[in-house]
C-alpha cells in the first residue's frame, strides 16, 4: 500500500495564468479560521474572474460561518473580477453544491475549455 505525501503548506498563493487573470478559485466557508488560508495568502497581483464559496450548512456553527464567509466576501471581492458566487448545500446532501457548481462553471466562459486555470482552496471543506 502507497503512503501518501505529507501535505505541503503554501505560503503564498499565485496565480496560474500568467497571461491573465484565473478562470476559477474555488474555497468554503467553514467553522474554523483556517478556511481563511488561501484567500488570506493571495500574492497583490492575484486576479480571478470569479471565485465560488461553498457554504456548509450546520446550524450549531451559523455564527462562526456567517463570520468567515463575510470575510472571504470581503477578501475576495478585490481578486475577482467578474463575480463571487456563494453556493449552500447540506452537509449530507453535497450533489446539490456540486450540481450549482456546474451550473456557475457553465458561466465562467474560460478561454481554453480543455486546459482552465482553477484553483481550489481545500482548507475550509472540513468533515464536521
Amino acid at each position: 500500500m502507497d503512503t501518501a505525501e505529507p501535505s505541503t503548506e503554501v505560503k503564498r498563493l499565485t496565480k496560474l495564468n500568467e497571461y491573465g487573470p484565473d478562470d476559477l478559485f474555488i474555497c468554503c466557508a467553514s467553522f474554523e479560521e483556517r478556511c481563511l488560508a488561501g484567500a488570506s495568502k493571495m500574492e497583490r497581483n492575484y486576479r480571478t474572474n470569479f471565485s465560488t464559496i461553498f457554504v456548509i450548512e450546520e446550524p450549531l456553527y451559523k455564527k462562526q460561518v456567517d463570520n468567515n464567509l463575510y470575510s472571504l466576501k470581503s477578501m475576495l471581492g478585490t481578486k475577482s473580477s467578474k463575480g463571487i458566487f456563494v453556493i449552500s448545500c447540506q452537509r449530507d446532501g453535497p450533489v446539490e453544491g456540486i450540481a450549482q457548481l456546474k451550473g456557475i462553471w457553465n458561466q465562467c466562459e474560460p478561454r481554453d475549455l480543455e486546459n482552465p486555470y482553477i484553483t481550489v482552496d481545500i482548507s475550509g471543506f472540513t468533515k464536521i
